[in-house]
């Protein structure tokens, strides 16, 4: 059985109902939207990741041995936390 070349045509468009165009153009800007905001979180997340390291560097060279925690385990918590999504 052969398919029906009107059915397998690249070019054919289907016609959505309004509303149904109106929602998909909805949801498309809302996305838009959360994707900015999205990547402004992450580049004040990473400015401020910046600060921390050199602010975790003064401290480890001024208390030597003292500090326990390594910034490594803040940047591969920052890492696995913000590039999951």
């Amino acid at each position: 059985m052969d398919p029906d070349p009107s059915l397998t045509s690249l070019k054919q468009r289907l016609e959505l109902p309004g509303e149904i165009v109106v929602q998909l153009t909805a949801m498309k800007d809302e996305n838009r939207r959360i994707r900015k905001d999205l990547e402004l979180e992450r580049r004040k997340v990473s400015r401020l990741t910046v600060a921390v390291k050199t602010m975790w560097d003064v401290v480890e060279r001024t208390f030597p041995g003292g500090c326990t925690f390594t910034f490594r385990s803040l940047a591969l918590f920052h890492f696995l936390l913000f590039h999951r999504l």
